[in-house]
């Protein structure tokens, strides 16, 4: 959904044009659930609560969660890639996160031939 909501702001999409162009983007239950409820969306913004609401796994944060806390950088990986996947996991787990805590799930998963470096 974040995606597509970009996409729309790059491409100057207004919330009424974007209210009739998602249905082009769904399939299957979605689809039928949008058509069905169609009439109820005020706003992109009330569509995309909804949406979430009735899509998201309430699982979801329960397996960043667990992810988060078992994140390490592989033995190939880049640093950067490795700072923005925890990085995306602390915001899924907690959007307010703090940057303490974000740096401990960073220093804990990180190589450690790379600890040492952090660490002066």
């Amino acid at each position: 959904m974040k995606d597509l909501t970009a996409t729309f702001r790059m491409a100057e999409i207004t919330e009424v044009q974007a209210l009739n162009i998602i249905p082009t983007f769904l399939e299957g239950h979605p689809k039928q659930w949008f058509n069905e409820n169609n009439t109820t969306f005020e706003s992109w913004s009330l569509f995309k609560t909804r949406f979430l609401h009735t899509y998201s796994s309430p699982s979801s944060k329960q397996i960043a969660s667990n992810r988060l806390r078992t994140r390490q950088q592989r033995h190939d990986e880049a640093v950067i890639e490795y700072y923005t996947d925890i990085m995306k996991l602390c915001k899924l787990v907690d959007p307010h996160m703090t940057d303490a805590s974000k740096l401990d799930h960073l220093y804990h998963g990180l190589k450690s031939s790379l600890m040492k470096d952090v660490l002066r």
